[in-house]
């Protein structure tokens, strides 16, 4: 899903969360911070495979690989996109048990699993639910050989 929708629906959905469950006006930022800043991994997929910094060619990367993954989806490949850890089971069962002991955390794991269902719901509608890793595990635990034959090629 595009940055724009993320920014778009975070906000109406933290506010939302803000009228009609009376959480502080801290907490709804966060939300909303949650719910946007949670597509950092994007980022550190971006800057680690091509070596540069900068937003634009970020969004100009993901717009190329969106292309090829909808490729292979149309193909039916079964290939699978980078790993995107913070979008990962594990890492969001990190954070709930983080929160047990930061209550400030509770904030962030409502916007990181409302930025998650809205990956999901786009990814549905697209057909390309095959495309993402959704346990870190299971990309430890696919052989070598077969994770790199379902890495994106670099740009």
């Amino acid at each position: 899903m595009l940055p724009r929708w993320h920014i778009l629906f975070g906000a109406i959905f933290a506010i939302l969360v803000w009228l009609l469950f009376k959480v502080s006006f801290q907490g709804a930022v966060l939300i909303f911070f949650a719910s946007v800043f949670f597509d950092f991994d994007h980022y550190l997929i971006y800057a680690y495979h091509k070596r540069k910094i900068g937003l634009f060619g970020v969004l100009k990367y993901y717009d190329k690989i969106g292309k090829r993954e909808m490729e292979w989806v149309r193909e039916k490949t079964g290939q699978k996109s980078h790993i995107q850890i913070f979008h990962t089971v594990e890492f969001h069962l990190l954070v709930l048990i983080l929160a047990f002991y930061f209550p400030i955390l509770y904030f962030i794991l409502i916007g990181m699993v409302f930025h998650s269902l809205l990956d999901v719901v786009w990814l549905t509608y697209h057909g390309a639910m095959s495309l993402r890793w959704f346990f870190f595990s299971e990309w430890i635990f696919v052989k070598r050989s077969l994770r790199r034959k379902f890495y994106i090629r670099h740009f």
